[in-house]
């Protein structure tokens, strides 16, 4: 018995070029736990970490290693070891078991595995440890982004979404969805299109073609009205667009829901606004062009004169009447007084004195002297 079990050791042995090419780390231990040979990557590692001692070198009991150890590595050690004995007993086909093996300068994982060198009784086992660092780190890289993504999502007005392009499913939906939508996020998890029938009766239809057209692309926006529970109507602004893996395949939509009512209503409002404005504005026009057009058949010209500033603001019949081109005599009281004939100046500038103290209605009829020396009859009220 013992001569064949050596024979198939050796014939494993022989192998050794083929495992010196793996980079598992692999050893093969005989029926009584000693290590016979181990591969290169075995040996590398023993020598980067320090591992001289007894129980990574060929010739020593692995097993017993495994049984005498303590401290923080005891437990998976004892599990090894037992583990280990349950394939070379035949009380398992194979063992597997993952582990820790940090160092003070990285965080490692392995997973070991152990599995027979025959069918039948063991005569011994092939033991490989295989590096899952990287996975290990993707994960909790990974639970560390779903982590920040839904504490970001669980504190912000938004309802966030993520879907599955291919069943509809609502992968996710944040709380601000119930907030919102006044329903459960569990009634969208039950029944994704739900959020559909919240939706204006109004506003349903146009949504429901709008969405259907771009879902195979994962790139939607809408703009809709929903109708809560309570009867009360919010406006919606929603964007999504598709989570693609490396080969170009859409797996999800991921996207935003945004309450913007509050935004839309002062929209709404400032466009009412500029719309009555305009409306006054237009009015304010035609009022103007029937005055003008009233002053120059009645042959009246009117202005308004700035008390602080005594700056003027002649209409264009008063223009006419004092033959003055409105782009070159810019109005003020000095320059109207100017073209008051002299002998009339003193008479209305008291006029317009009476008229600040008496505070009513005040008329006077003087002259003007024009620049060609004519002279014109005016009543100023």
């Amino acid at each position: 018995m013992r001569s064949d079990r050596s024979a198939t050791i050796r014939e494993i042995e022989s192998q050794a070029a083929i495992l010196d090419a793996l980079p598992a780390h692999i050893a093969l231990i005989d029926a009584e736990g000693f290590i016979t040979s181990v591969n290169r990557a075995w040996r590398q590692f023993g020598d980067a970490n320090g591992l001289h001692s007894p129980g990574h070198e060929v010739g020593v009991n692995y097993l017993a290693i495994c049984d005498g150890a303590r401290g923080k590595d005891a437990i998976p050690a004892h599990r090894a070891a037992n583990g280990i004995r349950s394939v070379l007993e035949s009380r398992a086909l194979s063992f597997s078991m993952e582990y820790p093996c940090h160092s003070p300068i990285e965080q490692r994982w392995f997973v070991m595995t152990a599995t027979p060198l025959a069918d039948g009784r063991p005569d011994g086992v092939l033991v490989m440890h295989q590096t899952v660092t990287a996975e290990r780190l993707a994960e909790a890289s990974l639970r560390d982004s779903e982590l920040r993504f839904r504490q970001l999502a669980e504190n912000i007005r938004d309802a966030f979404f993520l879907q599955d392009i291919l069943t509809s499913r609502m992968l996710y939906i944040s709380p601000a969805y119930a907030e919102i939508w006044g329903r459960s996020c569990e009634s969208l998890y039950a029944d994704p299109q739900s959020w559909i029938e919240a939706i204006h009766p109004g506003d349903r239809s146009a949504i429901e073609q709008k969405y259907k057209a771009a879902l195979s692309s994962g790139r939607i926006e809408l703009l809709y009205r929903i109708v809560r529970p309570d009867g009360s109507i919010r406006w919606i602004q929603s964007k999504s667009f598709p989570v693609i893996d490396n080969a170009g395949t859409i797996l999800r939509r991921a996207g935003v829901a945004t309450d913007i009512t509050e935004r839309k209503q002062a929209l709404d409002a400032m466009a009412a606004s500029e719309a009555e404005q305009r409306n006054l504005v237009q009015q304010l026009e035609a009022e103007r062009a029937r005055l003008v057009a009233a002053q120059r058949v009645a042959k009246i010209g009117s202005w308004d004169t700035d008390l602080a500033t005594l700056s003027v603001i002649w209409s264009e019949e008063t223009h006419r009447i004092h033959e003055t081109d409105p782009s070159l005599f810019h109005p003020t009281h000095q320059g109207f007084i100017a073209l008051v004939h002299p002998a009339d100046r003193e008479a209305v500038g008291s006029a317009f004195a009476r008229s600040l103290d008496q505070h009513h209605a005040n008329a006077i009829e003087h002259r003007l002297l024009l620049a060609d020396g004519r002279i014109k009859h005016v009543e100023e009220r």
